[in-house]
């Protein structure tokens, strides 16, 4: 199959978050399975990688577009708008077998979708998460879905749900429930075969074998709740626990005011920011020697961090609003509601429980191995666009 794969950002721009990751394994995975595989991405980024733009790459055998976007000349602009990217679809959309748009509100996504309309080259869409109007910007994200959203949701062949969660939110923007299918995210599980030996990630950041690590693992903005992961640890250093709240990732609009808050409550020097890993061995390091992973988000539709942390044998504390929440809940850690003292005691709670982390972690371990491979994800998705291209030609 000729497939084209859709997306606002692609590696190596890894912290755009968890679907520019999911994209790329994806890719990667279809390509490896013997499918010629394209990817429109845009090269927005924190920093500067120095991609050649509008004009095709090779990134590992998948051929790749960075499309230049105006926030190049206008940084404040809120959405990365790829300018030269019609030029392209307009071009090329007509010879692929099936489109995979892998967010909903893009402005990629939209013009991609109109000319595949214009083709009749059938897609699927995933929102990947992008469906509810919250936190901020609600009011363009209802200009995006009135003059462009509705309709590519309508003109989908099928949209992928990663969650009951996200099947309820696609159900409420109109879609029938025939055209939705759930297929999770993967893990590639090679990178946990072979993990860092327990130890490194202190012994790097001078950390003392008896203070006890909080993990933190994502990009620190308010949606990802880090300002009440803050308040509930310095609760826990009060009571008198010798530990250490690492937060890995790059900024994202919280981190002066977090840094303020840290100051404000006395603790900064309990607190360790290591900015972002992205070597994956470092990122394992952090996830071996942590004893706990939290992510107390706002909102979260299919956190892999979680999932990372219990591959490599780390219990979770994740908040209901996550949408694994029940997938993991008794299995690779604990869920809790977005409550500072439900956050605070979860933690203590496992800090005094070795064999409740020891359980956890295993538990968590055996159910990523199982159920969470990329290569069982990939045939689904694979499955999917047969499934898709055969009605088309019907």
């Amino acid at each position: 199959m000729r497939v084209l794969q859709v997306t606002n950002f692609y590696k190596p721009i890894w912290e755009a978050g968890g679907p520019a990751r999911s994209t790329y394994e994806m890719a990667r995975h279809l390509r490896a399975r013997g499918h010629d595989l394209t990817v429109y991405t845009t090269n927005w980024a924190y920093q500067d990688y120095h991609l050649a733009t509008n004009t095709p790459v090779d990134v590992e055998g998948v051929r790749v577009y960075y499309f230049e976007n105006l926030r190049k000349y206008a940084p404040h602009l809120l959405p990365p708008t790829p300018y030269y990217s019609p030029v392209v679809a307009r071009k090329e959309v007509s010879s692929y077998d099936i489109i995979h748009m892998n967010e909903y509100r893009a402005l990629l996504t939209a013009g991609v979708c109109r000319y595949a309309r214009r083709y009749h080259v059938p897609y699927v869409l995933q929102a990947r998460g992008s469906l509810p109007k919250i936190m901020h910007v609600q009011r363009l994200k209802g200009f995006f879905d009135r003059f462009w959203g509705s309709r590519m949701l309508r003109d989908a062949a099928r949209v992928i749900a990663l969650n009951p969660r996200e099947v309820e939110q696609y159900g409420m923007m109109g879609v029938e429930q025939e055209r939705i299918v759930t297929i999770p995210n993967g893990v590639d599980l090679t990178l946990f075969s072979d993990l860092p030996k327990p130890g490194a990630f202190r012994e790097a950041f001078g950390i003392p074998e008896d203070e006890r690590i909080i993990l933190f693992l994502g990009r620190i903005n308010r949606i990802k709740g880090t300002d009440l992961l803050v308040d509930a640890f310095a609760e826990i250093l009060q009571q008198g626990y010798r530990a250490r709240l690492v937060i890995v990732g790059p900024d994202a609009g919280l981190l002066s005011t977090l840094k303020q808050q840290i100051a404000g409550l006395g603790i900064d020097g309990h607190i360790l920011f290591t900015g972002p890993l992205y070597e994956a061995r470092d990122k394992l390091s952090a996830y071996v020697d942590a004893d706990i992973y939290v992510l107390p988000s706002v909102y979260e539709t299919f956190p892999n961090s979680v999932l990372e942390a219990n591959a490599c044998g780390t219990p979770a504390i994740l908040t209901d609003r996550c949408g694994i929440a029940e997938m993991i809940d008794g299995r690779g850690g604990i869920v809790v509601r977005y409550d500072r003292r439900e956050l605070r005691d979860a933690i203590v709670g496992l800090l005094d429980d070795d064999a409740a982390r020891q359980r956890y972690g295993k538990d968590g371990k055996e159910m990523v191995f199982s159920e969470f491979g990329w290569d069982s994800v990939v045939q689904r998705v694979e499955s999917l666009y047969r499934e898709v291209i055969e009605e088309q030609s019907a």
